[in-house]
């Protein structure tokens, strides 16, 4: 297993606490519960992890179907300062945007 970054400590503990809130519906644990693995046990990248979870609510997102915790988590995704990668024939197909770690940590960090 690698050594975790920052970044991922930080986004893996909001996961952790998404996790744990009654308020969240099954399938919203289910999404969150896939991403913690990701992050763990599979060695996805911050980035890839955010794009997984965004892809997964975001049908939850237009239908107004997400509960609280999973809304406000979400439209902080939708905040994300995106760095499209640029292909040879232009954008990437995939389009997936490169989340910063400092981005991460500032976004997720516990205050308390």
């Amino acid at each position: 297993m690698k050594k975790q970054s920052e970044a991922e400590k930080v986004l893996l503990s909001k996961i952790y606490n998404l996790i744990l809130n009654p308020a969240l519906s099954s399938l919203e644990r289910e999404v969150f519960l896939e991403a913690k693995k990701m992050l763990e046990l599979e060695n996805r990248t911050c980035s890839q992890v955010i794009q997984h979870i965004r892809s997964y609510l975001r049908g939850e997102a237009i239908a107004r179907r997400l509960s609280k915790p999973a809304s406000d988590f979400y439209l902080t995704l939708n905040e994300i300062p995106v760095n499209y990668g640029v292909g040879v024939l232009g954008f990437s197909s995939a389009m997936q945007a490169q989340v910063s770690d400092d981005w991460i940590i500032k976004q997720f960090s516990e205050e308390d």
